[in-house]
């Protein structure tokens, strides 16, 4: 079985193996990017500004090249497979039946940065636990995986990998990928300088933030669940 990388608040990934080297795969109308296998360093190194006390630096090979998906998955994605929409940035949101969410969390409660927004389908799907990120790739595979194929979320490392710039991450020691920063236009973060008090920006729509590869929004727009610790 081949599996294929989901990109969530989801985002699926998925690992390849005994495939013509196509850099671009759709399926189930979610497009995926080719990785090329290859090593880098995981973490940062002591001198970085802003480096936490749990990213020591590791040697990781990625033995095998792997898709992942291009963007994060939206809550129109999520909602057409499980049926309910739990994100917190949503018009129409809808709750799993029989969770009560805390305040802070309900579904549908958050306030978007544009108040005119009448659709978020094409807002990732967020508010969603790792159970439930997991859950979604199950349900994928069973409706929309072709034969031999399944969905799952990206491991710790394929993620960090992917986000970092691949094979080119091995040739440079930067923590965004060709950077060793970032900038407004690369990722939705909150900036000291521009974020009044109160007010609750949100996510954008999904694919609003290019990464490196044709993918999106690794930077930021939405935190994402990997399928393992690090």
């Amino acid at each position: 079985m081949v599996p294929l990388l989901c990109h969530t608040g989801v985002q699926v990934p998925y690992s390849m193996t005994g495939m013509d080297e196509k850099t671009t795969l759709t399926m189930a109308r979610l497009e995926f990017i080719m990785i090329k296998k290859g090593i880098f360093n995981t973490g940062s190194p002591r001198t970085e500004i802003g480096r936490q006390h749990d990213e020591n630096q590791l040697e990781i090979r990625i033995n095998k090249d792997f898709h992942i998906g291009a963007r994060e998955v939206t809550q129109g994605q999520f909602l057409a497979i499980m049926k309910y929409n739990p994100s917190k940035y949503a018009t129409h949101a809808k709750g799993r039946p029989g969770i009560n969410y805390p305040p802070g969390a309900v579904p549908g409660s958050g306030m978007l940065a544009n108040k005119q927004i009448s659709d978020t389908s094409d807002y990732p799907v967020e508010n969603v636990s790792w159970e439930e990120a997991r859950e979604y790739c199950r349900e994928l595979t069973k409706t929309k995986a072709p034969i031999g194929y399944y969905y799952r979320l990206p491991t710790e490392s394929e993620w960090e990998y992917a986000c970092r710039g691949g094979i080119e991450a091995a040739r440079n020691s930067n923590p965004f990928a060709n950077k060793d920063f970032l900038v407004p236009v690369d990722g939705n973060f909150r900036h000291d300088d521009d974020m009044p008090t109160g007010l609750d920006v949100g996510p954008r729509k999904v694919g609003s933030y290019p990464a490196l590869f044709r993918l999106h929004d690794m930077h930021g727009n939405v935190a994402e669940w990997c399928d393992d610790i690090y």
